[in-house]
């Protein structure tokens, strides 16, 4: 039902995706970038921008120009925008986008939260130092070092610089995709 609704806003485009079986909105947008061979920065006009949203799953030319229009700050005759925009629009309406595809790469890799946590503290102290978690993300998870630095502070609630299972489990769960916004 969800992949069938018309997208007219961000939260209808963030429904379609995890619809369409995107584990997270990054994905998407990735995968727009890859398959449309346009630079996530490049400022497209319409028409090009029309060609990345056909390759995930918005088909439809009214979606096409909602989404546009959602995003376009420019008033000129020929008006562009970037995927770089149009990610930065959709975080708007979702959980934190870094955790989310986090959280997809950890599913993908490990098949659950709880096992992730296993296999990453791997002196089994009971929590996740900054090290650990960084040498695991860009080994196993495919992650930039800043990426996981970012993440790792993200899931790190109290600041403490490490991270215990509950705070871990709790910021993964907190992003998961949901149809339900």
């Amino acid at each position: 039902v969800e992949a069938a609704a018309p997208v007219r806003s961000m939260e209808d485009l963030r429904r379609r995706w995890l619809a369409s079986g995107y584990p997270s909105m990054t994905a998407a947008i990735r995968r727009a970038e890859d398959l449309s061979d346009t630079d996530m920065d490049a400022r497209i006009p319409y028409e090009d921008f029309c060609k990345c949203l056909k390759t995930v799953s918005v088909l439809d030319a009214s979606e096409h120009q909602a989404v546009f229009a959602a995003i376009c700050s420019d008033r000129g005759s020929n008006p562009k925008v970037s995927l770089e925009e149009l990610l930065a629009a959709i975080a708007t309406v979702s959980p934190d986008l870094l955790l989310e595809d986090t959280r997809a790469r950890i599913m993908k890799q490990y098949g659950s939260i709880d096992k992730a946590y296993n296999e990453i503290d791997r002196d089994k102290g009971g929590t996740i130092e900054s090290r650990e978690f960084s040498e695991k993300a860009v080994t196993w998870l495919g992650m930039s070092i800043p990426e996981a630095k970012k993440a790792f502070r993200r899931m790190d609630i109290d600041g403490n610089g490490e991270i215990t299972r509950d705070e871990f489990v709790s910021a993964l769960r907190l992003a998961e995709p949901s149809l339900c916004l």
